[in-house]
């Protein structure tokens, strides 16, 4: 392992100089792209205490590029990677992933059928990657929305009468759902509201690029949506290219990735540059094993004689043939005597 301040833009190779039957995991590229910055808007009174404690949690996250607007000068956009409205929602939904707080999506299905007072967090979805790492099992709530939601959704947090938060994404945007006003609970006080935040920062599609992680060879390639650009151009290592469409609101995944190497996309004036690479112990090993592991189950290796299960009904019908047989005999020779 080593470090290094400065690698700057580009790609990264290394080889080994050893020669074996299995060539292709003999070297690895790595691709050093600048950090990743993932555009907020955050839409909301600047005086309120939620957009305070919002502005707060999101200037724990290095990788935000933050900007903050009220309501009445709120112009749709596609310029951002992550929406967050407290307290106010637009007449359409902007494209990227969006997070509404104490306010309503313009989402057929999706309604308030009035207030829950002193709602309890009864159970949560730890599984939602908007949930990871967090237990808000002790926030109070003072009030909140009833929470009438269209089929499809899943709740992330359940109290009586309906969600305090629900995934409500369609048509593979990211839209979540918050049933209360932070500044009538204590939530921002607790370590799971800044939690709560970096995951949905983590969970928009930009936030997963960048970086000089590589990725494994046969995992699908992350295509996002560019404003000037219809279709993405991936040229393979080998030099072919493909062209795949891309979608004005969510990412796109390119899956011809078996070949390890680097892989170059181009979206419109946009360019970058995946490293693709063996990274698997089972795979880059030719040498005969000992077991073979399949889930949760293993198949080990025997020494010695071969075991087989033969099969012996037509045995035991020759048998019944002979015993047939001789009865027959006897009895015939009972009767020439």
């Amino acid at each position: 392992m080593f470090e290094h301040g400065d690698f700057g833009d580009g790609i990264l190779r290394v080889e080994l100089d050893h020669e074996d039957d299995l060539d292709v995991d003999n070297r690895a590229w790595l691709a050093l792209r600048p950090r990743v910055r993932v555009r907020v808007l955050l839409v909301g009174d600047a005086d309120s205490t939620s957009i305070y404690y919002l502005k707060r949690a999101l200037g724990l996250e290095p990788r935000v590029e933050l900007s903050a607007v009220a309501p009445a000068d709120y112009l749709a956009n596609n310029d951002f990677d992550l929406t967050i409205f407290s307290g106010f929602a637009p007449d359409a939904l902007p494209a990227g992933s969006l997070l509404f707080f104490d306010a309503l999506p313009p989402i057929p299905g999706i309604r308030s059928s009035g207030t829950i007072e002193n709602p309890p967090v009864l159970s949560t979805d730890n599984d939602h990657p908007a949930m990871r790492f967090l237990n808000p099992s002790n926030v109070r709530v003072v009030s909140a929305h009833r929470l009438e939601v269209p089929s499809g959704s899943r709740t992330l947090i359940s109290t009586r009468g309906g969600p305090l938060i629900a995934d409500v994404s369609r048509g593979g945007q990211q839209i979540l759902v918050v049933a209360f006003d932070l500044a009538k609970s204590d939530w921002p006080l607790r370590l799971s509201f800044p939690l709560f935040i970096q995951n949905v920062v983590s969970w928009a599609p930009r936030a997963s690029l960048g970086g000089g992680l590589s990725v494994p060879t046969g995992k699908p390639l992350t295509l996002m949506p560019s404003p000037q650009a219809e279709h993405a151009v991936v040229t393979l290592p080998d030099g072919t290219t493909t062209q795949t469409p891309l979608d004005p609101i969510r990412p796109r995944y390119f899956g011809a990735t078996e070949s390890a190497g680097v892989y170059a996309i181009e979206r419109g004036d946009e360019s970058e540059k995946v490293a693709v690479n063996l990274l698997d112990r089972g795979e880059s090993s030719i040498t005969p094993t000992d077991s073979i592991r399949f889930g949760r189950g293993s198949i080990v290796a025997e020494r010695g004689a071969v075991k087989q299960t033969r099969e012996l009904w037509h045995w035991l019908i020759w048998a019944a043939v002979a015993i047939l047989m001789l009865e027959w005999w006897i009895y015939s020779r009972r009767a020439w005597l």
